[in-house]
């Protein structure tokens, strides 16, 4: 079972997916990621908005046919 993990655990570098969530959305396609002048991870969204969330977990396994 996957859980929602703090957001300095999640998986580093170009092109790795995963749900996140900022206390307020989820969001699941990511293309990069940097520091914020603090330290705190920013991703990047698939049309270059940046922005902070607090946690992550992996997607899920895609339904069997």
């Amino acid at each position: 079972m996957n859980k929602w993990q703090p957001i300095e655990t999640a998986p580093r570098g170009d092109d790795n997916e995963f749900l996140a969530w900022d206390g307020e959305f989820m969001h699941t396609t990511w293309e990069g990621w940097t520091n914020s002048q603090n330290g705190t991870p920013v991703y990047v969204h698939s049309d270059w908005i940046s922005w902070e969330p607090t946690h992550w977990m992996p997607l899920p396994e895609p339904p069997e046919n």
